[in-house]
């Protein structure tokens, strides 16, 4: 549902309109300038004004405090959009005791009236919530925040967290049931007293039944102390159950995580192995590995330098001694041409020889550079280093995942015992546990009521056989009847009682931490995460948490600013978790007055995320 536009005859206002929109909207004004008046409005036209209601702790009724200041009847309208469709609905005054009263819904524009929104329905088919869960939720107002319970609330919160059920509430159903305690016990009181009068009035046999009433009370105590003698057993016998199975939960959460350690380092060893099978080294040992790479690397570095040889020094040596009979040849003797020859032809043959060397160690140079699949003799010293490294990792592996498998074998040794232990102490017949011991004492109980049994059916032979109490017995009897059969029924209805408190209490364990959970969520956002933990009990007090702090404290403790903070994001938290997403707007009237600029900001930028699915309508003295 979406406002857009309210014209009201309410309080201060006489024909004035306030025209909305989708998402956030902020109306800004002065102190005593209608904010709160528009508010109640919203509600009169959503919900209708109570007639019946008076005034309480000094606080007005609607009808009192909004009657127009001008003496005209309260009416006004309320244009909106529901479903994809434009509806106007109308609410008029046609009998004084009954502001409001009659309504009418028709579609926008056309003048074709909504039968199937009536006005006693329309605020909760329009907000998809009754008017209780409405007030508590989106309707925020100044001094107002902090939650209420209500019925209506409840039924609205179990039927999240149930199966949809909005027919049941813990507060209704608590307060049938002790109406019908309230009748069992005078209906309880009524029949003791008869049967006090009649054993006044018997004059025969008075001693044997009083006798008979004793063995019978006895009885009952007998029969009652059995009947918690079995609760306690019962529940013993759970909680020993209960707790042989958390340890049991717990023996396979710890033998669970030494798996998975175990199965982590396999795969690391795994891992590690496969990297140094990928490597040239593989196969052999890391001391054999460096041998290896040593004498390749000192190989490669030698066939590199016999490579780039050009010129020995016996052939510059001949080659100089060449050119020296060159010159003596021209400038002395023709002999010397000679000696050039030689030295030519002998330079010559050192050269091809030379080229022959280099090209050979060059060949060489490449078969095991190829085999290591490098370029230099570098980077075989590198692949040497990374295989070191790598096998180093692989045998840390290694150990690892024996030292894990050490563990997780020694752990399932000891889970046969411990098993073992466990099973023992689910032994209620002859174990030490207090379950085993309240059974034997639930034992002995019982052939206590078998015992008064016993005497009880000798006294009621006895009785028979004197016709002085006969017609008394009878009464007694059907009086005692009537009272057994009150006993079981107050009985139900108190055990019915104690299973709608466990129900309350599973509904509070299951919704208590979601509605917690979100509450922290926004008390976070609006603190800066100064605040980081909000707590709920089933009343809807709150506490909250400093960020690093191990307590806790109650809003009493806390500034007005922050307590109605604490107390705002407990409502933004119920909003989300129970109030339809597109339906139902949240109204604040001046709810942030008492908290400062920054967190004011805050709370605004909140407010425009959460008008993102919804309408949010924000009245406010405050510059926001």
């Amino acid at each position: 549902m979406i406002i857009r536009k309210l014209t009201a005859s309410f309080g201060k206002f006489q024909g004035d309109s306030l025209e909305l929109q989708s998402g956030l909207n902020v109306i800004e004004s002065g102190n005593e300038s209608g904010k709160s008046t528009w508010c109640a409005f919203i509600g009169a036209m959503l919900f209708g004004v109570d007639s019946s209601a008076r005034e309480k702790g000094g606080i007005l009724p609607v009808k009192v405090k909004y009657a127009p200041w001008s003496g005209a009847p309260m009416e006004g309208t309320m244009e909106l959009e529901h479903n994809g469709k434009r509806i106007t609905i109308s609410r008029k005054t046609t009998a004084k005791n009954a502001p409001m009263r009659a309504f009418e819904a028709h579609y926008t524009g056309t003048g074709l009236p909504i039968p199937e929104l009536p006005g006693v329905d329309a605020g909760q088919i329009l907000t998809g919530v009754p008017q209780e869960v409405f007030e508590r939720s989106a309707y925020i107002r100044q001094g107002d925040i902090p939650v209420t319970g209500s019925p209506e609330l409840e039924k609205r919160i179990s039927a999240l967290v149930f199966s949809g059920d909005e027919d049941t509430s813990y507060s209704d159903a608590d307060e049938t049931l002790r109406s019908w305690l309230r009748k069992r016990r005078r209906a309880l009181e009524n029949v003791e007293s008869k049967m006090e009068q009649l054993r006044a009035q018997q004059s025969a046999g008075e001693l044997l039944l009083r006798e008979r009433e004793q063995a019978a009370a006895r009885l009952k105590q007998a029969e009652d102390a059995v009947a918690r003698l079995q609760a306690e057993s019962d529940e013993l016998r759970r909680q020993q159950r209960q707790q042989a199975l958390q340890q049991m939960n717990q023996q396979k959460i710890h033998l669970d995580f030494l798996q998975e350690r175990y199965n982590t380092a396999a795969k690391a060893e795994e891992s590690a192995l496969a990297r140094i099978s990928d490597s040239p080294f593989s196969g052999v040992t890391l001391e054999e590995a460096c041998r290896r790479a040593e004498t390749d690397v000192k190989s490669a570095r030698q066939l590199e330098k016999e490579t780039g040889k050009k010129l020995s020094f016996p052939l510059i040596l001949i080659g100089l001694l060449a050119l020296v009979c060159f010159i003596a040849g021209i400038l002395w003797q023709k002999a010397a041409w000679l000696g050039f020859l030689v030295c030519g032809i002998l330079a010559a043959a050192l050269w091809a020889a030379g080229q022959k060397n280099a090209a050979q160690s060059a060949l060489k140079l490449k078969k095991l550079l190829e085999y290591y699949g490098v370029s230099s003799a570098a980077e075989i010293e590198r692949l040497a280093g990374d295989y070191e490294q790598d096998y180093q990792t692989w045998e840390a592996a290694v150990t690892r995942r024996k030292t894990a498998k050490t563990e997780l074998d020694a752990e399932y040794a000891k889970r046969s015992g411990r098993e073992g232990q466990i099973l023992g102490s689910l032994d209620f017949e002859t174990g030490t546990t207090a379950a085993a011991s309240a059974g034997r004492r639930l034992k002995q109980a019982q052939e206590t009521v078998n015992d008064y049994r016993t005497r009880l059916a000798k006294l009621d032979g006895r009785l028979e056989s004197d016709p002085g109490v006969a017609d008394g017995r009878a009464q007694m009897e059907a009086l005692q009847a009537r009272k057994r059969e009150l006993d079981a029924q107050y009985s139900a209805i108190l055990l019915a009682q104690r299973t709608l408190q466990e129900a309350d209490a599973e509904i509070q364990q299951i919704f208590s931490p979601r509605l917690s959970a979100k509450a922290s969520e926004i008390m976070q956002y609006f603190t800066g995460g100064r605040y980081d933990t909000v707590v709920l009990d089933r009343n809807f007090s709150a506490q909250t948490r400093l960020a690093g702090d191990a307590v806790s404290r109650r809003s009493g403790y806390m500034s007005s600013g922050a307590s109605d903070l604490l107390y705002l994001a407990v409502r933004l938290a119920i909003c989300e978790l129970v109030l339809p997403p597109e339906d139902c707007p949240i109204i604040l009237d001046d709810t942030l007055a008492n908290i400062d600029a920054d967190r004011r900001a805050r709370v605004m930028d909140y407010l425009a995320m959460v008008a993102k699915t919804r309408q949010v309508i924000v009245f406010s003295c405050n510059e926001v």
